[in-house]
């Protein structure tokens, strides 16, 4: 039987197409269904290069911001119709706050941490019907308050790893935080606790690194209290970057333990856990890379939207995407950035959606890359 096959494709991000076959005898069948083209790699070109830019990136919906805190410094980015980014607003904080070095954008609600010695505030923003952000109110504290912050819903958390403590905020019905913290957590002296946050719903993570271990927080009745804690040991402890950084979504959550000598010397490892029926958390699965690489650092950045784990990999330039599939986490591909860089300080990735941001920073050049969700 003879098949004929009639089509007429011209470049389109998306299109209805109807496939006709015929055979010897003149018999006819069509199908229609939508062709659809993933849109490549989108780089995030700030209007001022340099000052550390990339080191810090979040995105949600249809806006992506990234730090470059070395200017004291955030750029907002939003999506245009055709997919391609255009910047909207560049936000700015006092000198050698590092204003920058940490972000948070949820929904309409951006925070930007400013951690150094000299800054130790963070700034909350509200998002406006043209895209920009408006300051809504400035959280100061003491240390290194503000070296690390997350946000959900009406939560907003503050990390100051110095003093071994975060801070837990929440919105007031005149849509401030108030003037005090609704819930203060604390870790052990020296820990590092609060270096890295995550924050969904009722859930908190926290990392300390510096004594390897990650908590976690569940908020019940009003109250956070903690339900589980997960430990290193030997070098774990003492310099493994253990519970170095974290993400949560819904009853799935991450840590990474990137000086994990498991694969390779620091080639690193991201451990899985999940909520259990008991509302404590276990850890189900250890990821590594496909790939792995001694002094690759897979875990020094971590983000989940609730289906794909997308994990940052500083050596080679990497980030790496996994997904459930027949019951276990397990790597579906691989982000190439499209160049490399040999001064990289830090990869950061943020997930939302249709999207991953994925950000080099460094002290020489960096970059801001959206990428299609693996």
């Amino acid at each position: 039987m003879q098949v004929k096959a009639e089509y007429d494709i011209e470049e389109f991000d998306s299109s209805d197409v109807t496939v006709v076959a015929t055979d010897g005898e003149g018999r006819r069948a069509e199908r229609s269904f939508v062709l659809a083209v993933m849109p490549g790699p989108e780089a995030l070109i700030p209007s001022v290069s340099g000052n550390n830019y990339g080191v810090s990136s979040s995105v949600s919906g249809d806006t992506a911001v990234v730090g470059a805190y070395s200017g004291d410094s955030v750029f907002v980015f939003h999506r245009n119709p055709d997919n391609s980014w255009s910047e909207v607003q560049k936000l700015t904080g006092t000198a050698n706050s590092w204003f920058g070095y940490a972000v948070a954008l949820r929904d309409d609600m951006l925070v930007v941490g400013a951690g150094s010695t000299s800054g130790k505030y963070a700034k909350v923003y509200k998002k406006q019907a043209d895209g920009t952000f408006n300051e809504i109110q400035t959280l100061s504290g003491s240390g290194r308050f503000g070296y690390s912050v997350a946000a959900d819903g009406n939560t907003v958390v503050i990390g100051d790893w110095s003093n071994a403590k975060v801070y837990v905020y929440e919105i007031q019905p005149d849509g401030t935080l108030g003037t005090t913290a609704a819930a203060t957590l604390s870790g052990g002296s020296g820990s590092y606790f609060g270096d890295s946050l995550a924050v969904d719903g009722d859930t908190i993570f926290v990392g300390a690194y510096y004594e390897g271990s990650m908590t976690v927080y569940s908020r019940a009745t009003g109250e956070w209290v903690q339900v589980s804690k997960f430990t290193g040991t030997g070098k774990d402890v003492s310099g493994g970057l253990y519970g170095y950084r974290v993400a949560v979504k819904g009853n799935v959550g991450f840590f990474s333990h990137v000086k994990d000598n498991s694969a390779g010397t620091n080639a690193g490892s991201v451990w899985v856990v999940e909520r259990q029926p008991n509302g404590t958390w276990a850890t189900v699965k250890k990821l590594t890379a496909s790939n792995p690489s001694s002094g690759a650092l897979f875990g020094e950045s971590v983000a989940f939207d609730g289906e794909v784990a997308i994990i940052g990999a500083l050596k080679g330039d990497h980030a790496y995407a996994f997904r459930k599939s027949g019951g276990t986490w397990v790597q579906s591909s691989i982000l190439e950035i499209p160049a490399s860089y040999s001064t990289l300080s830090v990869i950061s990735v943020s997930m939302s959606n249709d999207k991953a941001l994925v950000s080099l920073g460094g002290t020489g050049v960096s970059v801001a890359y959206v990428l299609p969700t693996p």
